[in-house]
């Protein structure tokens, strides 16, 4: 998408955590250090706007799906630690997505961030068997999460 109007009104077309300030090959609109991390956007590339920003291990092509670790407690609603075949595609993941290289971070981390890791294990079905006995906390952080970004609107 090229936008030809005033560029404080064209929307994001890139967006990218980078170890660089710069990206190569993209005019920048802003280049943001977030602790020896850039963040990175345009408004100058030739994509469509970012409508869809995910946190995930990898984004199904089921949107209302996500990937976890095998640890996990039953009521956690997205519970699958594979992307389940979309019938009309027949593919598993969303090639309409690019991974941020430089964003890293582990389902663990973002649970204890958000305080849900104290409510899991003071609930009642914590030593479920599928919370994986004594290994949950490395199951955990040794999944690891990306941020990947997509410029089309999701269709599911």
């Amino acid at each position: 998408m090229i936008c030809s109007r005033d560029e404080y009104l064209c929307p994001i077309t890139f967006l990218q955590f980078s170890n660089s300030p710069t990206a190569s090959g993209i005019e920048l609109h802003n280049s943001i250090a977030v602790g020896g991390i850039y963040l990175l956007t345009s408004k100058k590339t030739n994509n469509l706007p970012i409508t869809s920003i995910k946190i995930a291990n990898e984004p199904c092509m089921d949107a209302l799906k996500d990937t976890q670790s095998k640890a996990f407690h039953s009521l956690e609603v997205n519970w699958r630690t594979f992307c389940p075949q979309e019938d009309n595609t027949k593919l598993s993941v969303d090639p309409r997505y690019t991974k941020s290289p430089a964003f890293k971070t582990n389902e663990y981390k973002v649970q204890d961030d958000n305080y849900i890791l104290p409510l899991l294990v003071g609930s009642s079905c914590f030593t479920c068997e599928r919370m994986a006995g004594n290994n949950w906390q490395s199951l955990k952080q040794n999944f690891d999460l990306g941020m990947w970004t997509r410029p089309t609107p999701n269709w599911s």
